[in-house]
């Protein structure tokens, strides 16, 4: 049973340094002026898959 209440704190945590990463890259990009890199499907950013599919 403690080793689920690990795994489940861990994944937790990884999960909000990634939402903080991503944060943090759109911060600076804003502040740069320079547009950040779209990281594709299923990002932080819940962003639509555009432009990537041929029509």
């Amino acid at each position: 049973m403690s080793a689920v209440l690990v795994a489940v704190a861990l994944s937790l945590v990884s999960a909000v340094a990634y939402a903080a990463a991503a944060v943090a890259q759109e911060r600076l990009a804003s502040r740069s002026g320079e547009p950040v890199p779209y990281p594709g499907p299923g990002s932080v950013t819940g962003r639509p898959d555009r432009g990537t599919r041929p029509r």
